[in-house]
């Protein structure tokens, strides 16, 4: 099988940022695509036109949970390449702690101090109205995305955490 150039689709929210990487790829003979994180394709045919994805400075709020589980599917089960380049949107200051991402990559994400990270407590407002049966793009309702979110959410904390949730129609419940 004859291939040609290596293909790469490298996303950042700024390009400008991105330029010397952009042109040490380039020198090596590998054609980059730079998109923006909300132009990441969100199946992994879209991911499989090329042979990696660049995340480049990209925070996990940039990108989708589909887009997250397509992006650990390419490279978990076809192959794909993933690099993440560091900064302050990265890593696990970018997000990703428990996240399909972290799962494709060689490293953890969870953030180490040595100092003690203090406990908190969350308070969790639901909107259950009937405008949260409404369905999103995605076929799914926005209080199941609601839902969703709240098990995210609770997956982050830990024993020293406290959370607390309340729904809410015309009253509070």
């Amino acid at each position: 099988m004859v291939r040609g150039r290596p293909q790469v689709l490298l996303a950042d929210k700024d390009r400008s940022h991105a330029q010397s990487l952009v042109a040490a790829l380039r020198s090596q003979n590998i054609d980059v695509t730079v998109v923006e994180p909300a132009a990441i394709p969100k199946d992994v045919a879209g991911l499989q036109k090329f042979d990696g994805v660049v995340l480049s400075n990209v925070s996990s709020l940039k990108l989708t949970r589909a887009q997250m589980t397509q992006i650990r599917d390419y490279v978990r089960d076809y192959g794909g390449g993933l690099m993440m380049v560091g900064g302050e949107e990265s890593f696990g200051l970018g997000g990703y702690y428990r996240t399909p991402i972290e799962e494709a990559l060689p490293v953890t994400m969870e953030v180490k101090q040595k100092v003690e990270i203090p406990s908190l407590a969350v308070v969790l407002s639901i909107d259950r109205s009937g405008s949260m049966a409404m369905s999103t793009d995605e076929k799914i309702t926005k209080l199941d995305l609601a839902k969703e979110a709240s098990h995210l959410v609770v997956d982050l904390l830990d024993e020293r955490n406290e959370v607390g949730v309340m729904s809410w129609d015309t009253e509070f419940i």
